[in-house]
């Protein structure tokens, strides 16, 4: 059966991307992010009670948002800008295959590929900590909803980035720094407390927005049941006194217009980029 070029596209770019080491990788080092090692040394010491990795599994789940860019970002800020510099797009672009296609079908198959990895590191994660019963799974869904979501965020970022790019050191360079910049931003809290103290309390909702890590990690302790002040950190606190309890739908549309204003962007510059 002959496949359509789109879905040809994407099963290429699924296999390209999980054919590499860092698959198996990736998912080791999220799943150690998920348990957080030093609290297995603790637990296994007996200095915390025997249930505390079942009760706070997807708290420290959230820990690892800051990190997940690591994987979506390099992937995809290389994978358009390498193709350029090895005359492999203008060849495949030469064939009867849509810029649309094309670039739409390199998102889905990096995203599906990327998403394989985070999912497989957290629900192995989650299934040796409830000893593997899946009826508490749900406890972290909310979680691995809202990293899915930070990964397509940073893929259409990658992508971006891959696209405006000239030379792929480049393209890597400037996705290392805008994850290394989110990341400093993440840390916001004293900023917020700043801010906030300062009778500029709506600020911080500007704050939020500008960061996609900080504001998917919040959106994933929303979703934890009774999360506490230690997982929502000052910026949750904050945030919840301004919008109450619908702060889960500011964090989601903010979210939301991340993807959409970045995927319009790769597709709308694609589009009418030279190739050549």
């Amino acid at each position: 059966m002959k496949l359509s070029p789109f879905f040809a596209l994407v099963i290429h770019n699924f296999f390209e991307g999980i054919r590499a080491k860092w698959v198996v990788i990736y998912t080791a080092v999220f799943f150690m992010l998920s348990v957080n090692v030093p609290m297995l040394v603790l637990i296994s010491a007996r200095y915390l009670p025997p249930d505390y990795l079942e009760a706070y599994l997807a708290a420290l789940m959230a820990l690892s948002f800051p990190f997940l860019p690591l994987l979506s970002l390099p992937l995809s800020s290389t994978s358009i800008v390498d193709e350029k510099e090895s005359g492999l797009l203008e060849f495949t672009l030469s064939n009867p295959i849509s810029r649309l296609t094309y670039i739409t079908g390199k998102l889905a198959g990096h995203f599906l590929s990327t998403s394989l990895v985070v999912v497989a590191g957290f629900l192995i994660a989650a299934l040796l900590a409830y000893n593997v019963r899946i009826s508490q799974l749900s406890a972290v869904l909310p979680v691995i909803g809202a990293a899915l979501l930070l990964n397509a965020i940073m893929l259409a970022l990658g992508t971006l980035i891959s696209i405006l790019s000239r030379r792929k050191v480049t393209a890597l360079m400037v996705a290392i720094f805008a994850w290394f910049l989110m990341t400093v931003l993440s840390d916001i809290g004293s900023l917020s407390i700043l801010v906030s103290v300062a009778g500029s309390a709506p600020y911080v909702l500007f704050l939020v927005a500008i960061n996609p890590i900080e504001a998917c990690r919040l959106l994933g302790v929303y979703g934890i049941r009774n999360v506490g002040f230690t997982e929502l950190g000052s910026v949750g606190l904050i945030l919840r006194h301004l919008v109450g309890e619908s702060a889960w739908i500011f964090l989601l549309s903010v979210q939301v217009i991340w993807l959409a204003v970045l995927i319009s962007l790769c597709l709308s510059i694609f589009i009418r980029s030279e190739i050549a």
